[in-house]
């Protein structure tokens, strides 16, 4: 049985005054191992949960339009991306992938050095596989997460 897994994926907005990043926490649900049925339906289920968030969010805020720009599959440091707290405003670091590749790693932290630090662990620990493959330096953003 695969678990319900939570995905974190960066999307840049844009309307004719501003564009913004948005990080849209979206829920893959289990499925059986041996069903490819139910692995399709579940990966299709992630897409419409995401793309239902970030249209949403356009939506209401009168944004033009979305691109997705990356994904994340791991922990991101942050108490705030495990609660119920939805449309905030916060100050995340912002690591890219380095193969040109969809893939992103983030979280809150007081420094540049802190939020690599944090990502060493979560690697250290089995976590963030991606962390070697990581272009550094980071970037301070302000990113709205919605969920």
């Amino acid at each position: 049985m695969a678990t319900e897994s939570i995905f974190f994926n960066l999307y840049k907005v844009i309307d004719k005054y501003e564009t913004k990043l948005v990080i849209v926490k979206a829920i893959r649900p289990d499925y059986s191992n041996v069903s490819q049925t139910q692995e399709d339906d579940a990966w299709e289920q992630l897409s419409r949960n995401r793309e239902k968030l970030i249209a949403e969010y356009c939506a209401t805020y009168g944004f033009d339009s979305s691109s997705f720009i990356a994904e994340w599959m791991s922990f991101p440091e942050g108490e705030v991306f495990y609660s119920d707290a939805n449309n905030v405003e916060l100050d995340v670091w912002i690591a890219m992938y380095k193969e040109d590749k969809p893939y992103f790693s983030f979280g809150i932290a007081e420094t540049e050095e802190a939020f690599w630090l944090q990502l060493k662990e979560l690697y250290d620990d089995g976590d963030c596989t991606n962390y070697p493959e990581l272009i550094q330096p980071a970037s301070l953003q302000k990113i709205t997460f919605i969920q």
